[in-house]
């Protein structure tokens, strides 16, 4: 069964999400709202683009997915229904639905023109509406006009250098446990690795391993007590779920022993550079 899921930067203290969830319920009681997140950095599309895409898959066919980043309505600004992978997705033509579902895999693109006005609430005032009426099985065609220019912004993800000898990458994510997500992904490194090893530089730190996952780190070192008590605090590289190159701290809290956020100085934008090193 399809659900309706909603992304925000609007955080969990004021009222706005309840609002929304409250209208979408007084126009079909029945509904299902799950939240992806509504901790996103304000405005920031890059960290929406990432959560969304790395969750939205696992929601039934059908189920309509509401991104409120950066959406308010003006003159020159417009609002659209995206259908791709048999997902919906409703947002500002801002860039973030490419962002997530890539642009070849994009199958109609509306613009709507049903329940517009100009209020500082979009997401209550029309994306539920439309979320509801995308719910009931309601035909695309009667919510706006069907359109080919999308705006654009592909997700970027690590540079090659022009030598080879280097991914040139960025943190795209925080988590809450002070965990830093970079752009650099697993598959882009193995393709381009030709049997090297590598090395992670961040500010004046310097990583000589990547893990598989957290796991291959921790099953390693829990075979040594003297190993695993010498591990607290230690920076790890490691691929994620998504498949991203991360960096931890073994058993790092963020306000307490120190998260690699802030043992390492980092923060959304700062850079993380990948280097392949040949033997001699």
């Amino acid at each position: 069964m399809a659900v309706i899921t909603l992304t925000t930067d609007f955080g969990l203290k004021d009222h706005f999400i309840a609002q929304v969830k409250g209208r979408i319920l007084t126009l079909n009681a029945s509904a299902s709202i799950v939240d992806i997140s509504h901790e996103i950095s304000p405005f920031n599309l890059k960290e929406a683009a990432y959560v969304v895409r790395n969750a939205y898959s696992e929601f039934p066919d059908k189920s309509i997915h509401i991104i409120g980043i950066n959406s308010s309505i003006t003159p020159g600004a417009r609002h659209v229904i995206v259908k791709a992978k048999n997902h919906f997705f409703i947002a500002a033509d801002n860039g973030i639905i490419p962002a997530i579902v890539g642009l070849s895999n994009i199958d109609e693109v509306i613009e709507i023109t049903a329940y517009t006005d100009f209020s500082d609430f979009v997401e209550l005032e029309t994306f539920s509406k439309v979320a509801t009426h995308l719910l009931k099985g309601g035909s695309l065609a009667l919510l706006g006009k069907q359109i080919q220019d999308l705006y654009n912004y592909p997700e970027q993800f690590g540079i090659i250098s022009e030598d080879a000898s280097q991914i040139f990458g960025e943190v795209i994510y925080i988590d809450r446990f002070g965990n830093l997500v970079t752009n650099i992904r697993k598959v882009d490194v193995e393709a381009r690795r030709s049997g090297r090893k590598t090395q992670v530089h961040l500010r004046n730190h310097q990583i000589d391993h990547i893990y598989e996952n957290l796991n291959d780190f921790t099953t390693r070192i829990l075979k040594d007590e003297s190993a695993s008590r010498a591990a607290l605090g230690k920076q790890i590289a490691h691929y994620n779920t998504a498949g991203h190159l991360q960096i931890s701290i073994y058993k790092g809290v963020p306000g307490l022993s120190g998260s690699a956020e802030t043992l390492l100085g980092m923060q959304i934008g700062s850079s993380v550079n990948l280097l392949f090193i040949s033997e001699t």
